[in-house]
């Protein structure tokens, strides 16, 4: 019965925290690889805490806390990274939209495709990576991901654009021609 109730107040919290703590990870990790990881890592954590009924105020700066520390051993080497900020609160604002003339969905859907865009990506410096994820598996805005990221927008939106048309002339067989 203990464990029941400690998995409910486990998911519940997973729920709440979940996006903004990937987004805390994917905008302060060195390696986007590492992002998973450090995200099940801190969440394992959390979940040991619960069972062994220690108590937290607040959970949602308990899991950055966690998430930091676990960014900061992966990346031990980078002194920089000691000073992570803890995240700060998102606006409500309306998401912008990305007309690249790329539908995501119905030009790469197959798996082989997925697999070689994914390794693209990553062969990409890390910033161009973590733009990409976080705009397009987050759904997070320019302006979103330059405050995170401490880059000016135009970069951000550079960057991306630039990474769409490489994938479609690599991809795609070259330019989108429009039906």
């Amino acid at each position: 019965m203990r464990n029941k109730s400690i998995l409910k107040k486990f998911e519940k919290i997973y729920k709440e925290t979940y996006t903004n703590s990937l987004r805390y990870i994917i905008c302060n990790c060195r390696n986007i690889e590492d992002a998973e990881d450090i995200l099940q890592e801190t969440y394992l954590e959390l979940y040991k805490v619960l069972s062994d009924k220690k108590k937290i105020i607040n959970y949602h700066s308990y899991i950055f806390f966690i998430a930091k520390n676990k960014i900061i051993r992966k990346n031990n080497s980078n002194q920089k990274l000691k000073s992570i900020p803890m995240p700060q609160e998102y606006d409500n604002e309306e998401m912008m939209d990305i007309d690249s003339g790329i539908n995501l969905e119905e030009d790469f859907i197959t798996k082989d495709n997925v697999n070689k865009i994914l390794n693209y990506i990553n062969s990409k410096n890390h910033d161009t990576a973590k733009i990409f994820y976080l705009h397009f598996i987050l759904d997070m805005s320019f302006k979103e991901i330059s405050k995170e990221l401490s880059i000016k927008e135009s970069t951000v939106k550079s960057n991306l654009y630039r990474m769409l048309k490489n994938i479609e002339i690599s991809y795609l067989g070259g330019e989108r021609h429009e039906n």
